[in-house]
């Protein structure tokens, strides 16, 4: 086991981290090669929630290096929270969005591309409004005109 990290939210939120679990972030891990790690990196553009969804996902591909993308189902579980946390009923949520953003400034690819192929996935966006009523789809039908 590597030393641990120390990060800290937008919003105040601290967060000890395994060296390895923060390496999945190419900034954090230019930072720790540096020695900037030492008194804690801060993070002004995340916020405390979604640090803490980005550092799940960071930690199970690190517990789960050895495994293919297509071997396991954590990416999927891991979408699917995101969806649960705001009980959103379509993508992108703000939640998800907010995510995505904390992904690209953070530089962690895998958790990049995992949301943009998520969210451009005709199945899945399909699979949104499977639940919905015909209300609510109307009423995205009519804030989205440009997606149908």
């Amino acid at each position: 086991m590597s030393k641990p990290i120390v990060v800290k939210s937008s919003d105040g939120e601290t967060f000890e981290i395994d060296e390895a679990v923060a390496s999945q972030s190419q900034i954090i891990k230019y930072m720790i090669e540096d020695g900037c790690a030492d008194g804690g990196i801060p993070l002004p553009n995340v916020a405390g929630k979604v640090l803490s969804k980005v550092i799940e996902y960071c930690k199970k591909h690190v517990d789960h290096q050895s495994e293919t993308k297509k071997d396991n189902n954590h990416d999927a579980e891991f979408m699917l929270s995101l969806r649960d946390d705001v009980n959103a009923l379509y993508i992108p949520s703000v939640f998800f969005v907010d995510v995505l953003r904390a992904a690209l400034y953070l530089e962690i690819q895998g958790l990049v591309d995992l949301c943009f192929d998520y969210s451009l996935n005709p199945e899945i966006v399909k699979n949104q409004f499977r639940d919905m009523t015909p209300e609510e789809e109307a009423k995205i039908r009519r804030e989205n005109p440009w997606a149908f």
